[in-house]
Order: C-alpha cells, then structure tokens, then sequence
C-alpha cells in the first residue's frame, strides 16, 4: 500500500516526503489511511476536521477522534465548525454542495496560513466511478466525466489509484482506528445510493467495473484537456467580457467547430458566476438555441444570470432588480430631479421669430395642445407617440424596438407624458402633436441640464 501510493504520487507529481501538505481529516476510514500513509512516507501534515453542524452527538465524537488522533502523533490539529444547515437554506444549495463548500474554505484557509503546496484528500477509486455516474445521470459533458483527477490545482489525492476494499484490508490489517459517520448507510443522499444501489449492481455484470470507469474517467479526462484548449481559443475570438457581463458575436462563434460551443459558453457562464455548479447541460443548450431565436428573446438561469438574444448575438449578465422611479409631475415652472438628472421647465409666450432650439436635450412643445397634467416617468402601458400629421400612432414599445434600444434598458428610459401620449422621449424625438407651429401662442421650454453628458444613454 506505501509503495503503490508513493509511486503513485511520484508519477503525478504530488510532492516529495518531508514536504508539508494539509489533509482533510473526517476521522472516517479513509482519511484516516491517507493519514497514515502520508504520516509513515515521510510528510509533515497538518490536519483539517469539518464539523457540519448536522449529526449531533456523532459529530462531536468524530471532532474528538480526529484531534486526539493528531495530538498522539504530534501533528498540528484545524478544527471548523459550520451550521451547514443554516447556510445550504440561506445559499440555496443542498447540504451535501454546502458541505463541499465550508469544507475547501477550511482547506484553503490553513494552506494559506502554513504555506503548504497541496492540499491531500483521501477520495479513492470507487469515490471517481461514483462521482463519474452521479455527473452522468444529472447531465454533464466531457469535462465533468473526467472530473475527480488525481491533480486538480492545489488539490491531490493520493489514494485515487485504490479501490475501497483495499483501504478497507489496509486499515483492518494494521488495526488502525476510525469512527463510522453514520449518515454513509443513508440512501436519502445520492452518492450514497449511488454508492450502496448502482456500483453493486454494475460490479455484478463485470467485477472490474469501478476500474474500467475510473480509466473512462481518465481518458476523457485528457480528452477534455485538448477540447478546453480549443474552446479558450474560440472564446477568445469571439467574445468579449467584460466586468459583469460578456458580449459572444454569433459569426464568429458559429465558425467554430460545434463540438467546440458549448465549452465557450461554459467557459462564459464560469467567468460571469465563478463556478458551473447548477449549470445543467439543459442551460447551455438553452442559450445555444438563442442563437437561432429573434432579437430580445431571454433565457433565466440560476444565480440570477440572464442570456439575451441581441442583434450581435448574445449577451449574458445579471440582472438587477429595476428600481422604477417615481413619477415626478411638472405643477409649474422651475427645476425638476428625475433620474439622477435636473430639468429646467418654463412656460414662455411664442415668437415665430425666435430662433427654433434644435438639441437633443431641449425641447419646445406647443403648451395649449397639453390637456392633462404633465409627468416625468418611466415607461407604462399604453404608452404611444404621435408619428406623423395625420395624427398617426405608434406604440411606445414598437417605437424602442425600432430605435435598437436594449430590451433590458427599455425600464429606465426616461419620458415627458401627457396621460399616455409621449411628449417626450428625452434624448429621441418627440410626438409630432406637441411640435410648435404658426397657430402656437405658447411653449412648454424643457432643458436637461448637463443633457449631452447623457447623449449616449439611448442614442
């Protein structure tokens, strides 16, 4: 067993005796002959144990084993406690992702603080065909069939190569001790049915079936490499992110080889959220498929992402909740805040010989043509300007579609109403019924301070 892993960590690198490495230490039986293995090689440990906050009692005694374990072996001891309970409800994840998650911010902290290379984990054979099975059944691509390697950055687990049974023969052997966690016999948890339901079964139709996946798992592991490699290429020709968002361009991504595309948009979702966890094979396809749709068609996928269909192609960021700004009524002349911006309003008697403004951000309408009361706001339903003469409408909706302005921008594009005619689209045009002409007595003069500041929010 100390040959087969010391060779085994040889040929990936995993680091030389008298290194230090931390280690994740549960107390369980395989923690506990990686724990062994490393101590009798020669390494210079310092343990990690996780209390999750859930089996009481059992979790208290595992924390005591695992501390008395390392204080007779003279080896420093990291104990965490989380009420992983509390956190999977608040962070929407189950107990066993929010386990996951208290457990390499532990690991990572203690790396940190006593400057070891790696990180060594005590998951084995078994634990990568489980692992290999669970990603099939919930969907996943090449990538996460090769996932669990015996090398994944600062992680390293030097057990990969055994299987089960033979750190169950080693351990017995050498009469080594280890606390049972009792929440391993329940099948309410998927690995575990995975574990006690699936692997029986499949190593009854060939004993070797645990080997055969996990050297599955390795090629496509290496054949997951290459395609990475590739799609980082494409990814950079064809998207451009940005801080909180990222624009794909579809003529050049759909160049691309199309074993190629799905990776890309992976590798976007992972830059915009930081993670892939919850991203299911049926997210990446629903944004593929956007490609294909209308402009402004959207798909919502978790941690509050948005992928929309643009003119370009698509555009993926996360969407803020729109704080609607309340309508602000014009009563009379002065200074009005609407939006972050100030407008000067003035009631003036019309010449037809002044000279007409012709600005974006000031603007003249025919004050005796306004019946009701006038309101800076935001769009509503109903909304619709005056297009020609003839007194010909166009919906407010159709009229920003027409204008290319962003759907997710349509919100907070700032309007002068009168009821629902549109005065003003403030920086557009304005309805032609509002426009000054020779029967004028007076004007309604609205000027943005500061307005070609703002010239390109919706131009």
């Amino acid at each position: 067993m100390l040959q087969k892993t010391q060779k085994f960590m040889k040929e990936h690198q995993m680091g030389e005796p008298k290194e230090k490495l931390v280690i994740g230490l549960s107390g369980g039986m395989d923690s506990v002959c990686l724990f062994h293995i490393l101590k009798d090689l020669g390494f210079s440990l310092e343990a990690v144990h996780v209390h999750h906050g859930i089996r009481g009692e059992e979790a208290d005694r595992d924390e005591a084993f695992a501390r008395a374990l390392c204080e007779r072996y003279n080896i420093p001891f990291h104990g965490y406690r989380f009420d992983v309970p509390k956190i999977s409800r608040e962070s929407h994840l189950s107990e066993e992702e929010a386990g996951r998650m208290v457990r390499k911010q532990a690991f990572f902290e203690v790396q940190k603080a006593c400057g070891a290379k790696y990180i060594a984990l005590a998951h084995h054979a078994n634990d990568r065909a489980e692992t290999f099975l669970f990603h099939l059944s919930r969907g996943t691509g090449v990538k996460g069939l090769g996932a669990m390697k015996p090398v994944q950055g600062e992680i390293i687990r030097p057990l990969l190569w055994a299987k089960r049974e033979e750190i169950e023969k080693y351990v017995n052997a050498n009469a080594y001790d280890f606390v049972e966690d009792g929440t391993n016999k329940l099948n309410q948890y998927t690995r575990n049915r995975i574990r006690h339901q699936v692997l029986p079964i499949l190593e009854e139709v060939n004993s070797r079936s645990v080997e055969h996946i996990c050297n599955a798992a390795e090629k496509l592991s290496a054949v997951g490499a290459y395609i990475d490699r590739e799609a980082e290429k494409l990814c950079r020709l064809s998207a451009v992110m940005y801080e909180k968002e990222v624009q794909i361009f579809k003529f050049v991504f759909c160049q691309g080889d199309a074993v190629l595309r799905i990776p890309v948009l992976q590798k976007c979702v992972e830059y915009l959220c930081g993670s892939l966890a919850n991203i299911t094979e049926e997210h990446l396809q629903a944004i593929l498929a956007l490609f294909e749709m209308q402009t402004g068609k959207e798909i919502h996928l978790p941690y509050g992402l948005v992928a929309v269909r643009t003119y370009e192609g698509i555009r993926m960021f996360f969407r803020e909740e729109i704080r609607r700004t309340e309508p602000v009524e014009i009563t009379g002349e002065g200074s009005y805040e609407f939006g972050g911006l100030a407008f000067l309003v003035s009631v003036e008697p019309w010449d037809e010989r002044k000279i007409f403004p012709i600005k974006n951000y000031t603007k003249c309408f025919d004050y005796d043509k306004i019946t009701e009361n006038v309101f800076l706001r935001t769009r509503e339903s109903g909304d619709y300007l005056e297009i020609n003469k003839d007194h010909g409408r166009k919906s407010l909706q159709d009229y920003l579609v027409n204008e290319k302005v962003p759907k997710e921008e349509r919100d907070r594009v700032m309007l002068l109403c009168d009821g629902s005619h549109v005065l003003w689209v403030v920086g557009k045009r304005i309805s032609e019924y509002y426009k000054v002409t020779k029967d004028t007595k007076k004007v309604l003069k609205v000027q943005v301070c500061g307005g070609n500041v703002h010239e390109e929010i919706y131009g």
